[in-house]
């Protein structure tokens, strides 16, 4: 037989497992099963982006993170990320190969970001192909906006809409120079 110390040693020690595990464990937080469609009434995407993607990624047909970091790969399927010495020509290379600013795509990926995978165009160029380094390659870019993972509450994650403005290409321009007048002004 037990003595009735062992008895409520082991009892208070159950007891005590039990509240802390109850009340001291972490909530689980889960993304909300709806968040594509809060993001979809939150957020009028611009179809603006999609000009830049080859058609069989167009029109809303990257679904996946793979998609897109497939498409980041696949933009250096025609060069590496070193300028090249001259613009690639055929009618199946797309633009972002054949530009006087050519440039690929990196997968930025943030997984407390809704939607969690952006693509982004880098440059493989700083003077444009051709121009003598008088041009420059200047990004063209694109606000969107994302739905940004901020707290849990109740064991649910709760969003903040937000937006960011992201590179989705590059086209050749001329240096911005800065006029000066006649008066002069010192600078402390």
């Amino acid at each position: 037989m037990e003595t009735p110390f062992i008895v409520i040693l082991s009892s208070l020690l159950f007891v005590i497992f039990c509240t802390k595990t109850a009340l001291g464990a972490p909530l689980t937080c889960q993304v909300p099963s709806n968040l594509s469609l809060q993001y979809d009434q939150l957020v009028q995407y611009n179809k603006t982006v999609n000009f830049f993607f080859p058609p069989n990624l167009a029109d809303e047909q990257m679904t996946s993170n793979w998609d897109i970091t497939k498409m980041a790969h696949d933009s250096l399927a025609y060069g590496t990320t070193a300028c090249p010495l001259e613009t690639m020509k055929g009618a199946d290379i797309p633009v972002y190969a054949r530009s006087t600013c050519p440039w690929y795509y990196v997968a930025s990926h943030d997984p407390q970001r809704y939607p969690s995978t952006y693509l982004t165009a880098k440059p493989r160029c700083v003077t444009c192909i051709g121009s003598n380094g008088d041009l420059d390659c200047i990004p063209i870019t694109q606000n969107v906006e994302y739905l940004q993972q901020i707290e849990c509450v109740s064991g649910l994650y709760r969003y903040e809409r937000r937006s960011m403005d992201i590179a989705v290409g590059y086209t050749c321009g001329g240096r911005r120079t800065v006029s000066s007048t006649s008066s002069s002004i010192d600078y402390a």
